[in-house]
């Protein structure tokens, strides 16, 4: 499903598309670019996939800098449905240890794909959820300010006989992205480099 939403970034108002559909092809999530993929790409079909992207930007130049925050949720349960594990983290695309950008994307626009599959673990259910924003990151463009846009929920329930739901997207308002701000800014404490 494509959901088109009004957003103001640096100034202009932009139409952000956000398309939330199931895996229909591997070779097209692109699962096949990914080296060392832990299952068979096969098992990913009917698992969600999130694309986030500008329709015909009309910013130009600098008012184009924006970027994405991505936080993920698990919530692991025994096979009589008793919670065994909750746990909260960035989703970022490169980890050091010295230092967490928490930007899952930035750019001029940036864009954001992702398509989460097979990842139950250990645990015989899981409850996945991811907490994805468009924010302005910290810049001179944003008064070194980190500035919230728009945000949303999305996720999808698994157990062993693999998917079982996707979870509808739902909005976010500023008052979760704080929320979810100051837990990065607990957790990760001197490494965060905004």
């Amino acid at each position: 499903m494509n959901y088109k939403i009004n957003v103001a970034v640096n100034g202009g108002l932009e139409v952000l598309v956000i398309n939330y559909e199931p895996c229909k092809c591997a070779r097209e999530a692109g699962f096949d670019k990914i080296s060392g993929f832990p299952v068979d790409r096969v098992n990913c079909i009917g698992y969600p996939t999130m694309h986030a992207y500008f329709e015909n930007m009309n910013s130009t130049g600098y008012r184009r800098y924006c970027g994405f925050i991505q936080l993920v949720e698990r919530k692991e349960y025994s096979a009589d449905g008793m919670l065994l594990n909750s746990v909260l983290a960035l989703d970022v695309p490169v980890r050091k240890e010295k230092f967490v950008i928490p930007y899952f994307s930035y750019g001029y626009p940036s864009e954001l794909y992702d398509a989460p599959c097979c990842n139950l673990g250990d645990c015989a259910q899981l409850a996945w959820k991811a907490y994805t924003y468009l924010v302005i990151p910290v810049s001179r463009i944003s008064n070194n300010e980190l500035l919230f846009c728009v945000g949303w929920s999305w996720g999808y329930c698994e157990d062993k006989d693999g998917i079982n739901s996707i979870m509808e997207l739902q909005m976010l308002d500023q008052d979760k992205f704080e929320e979810h701000v100051k837990y990065i800014e607990q957790t990760y404490a001197e490494k965060v480099l905004w």
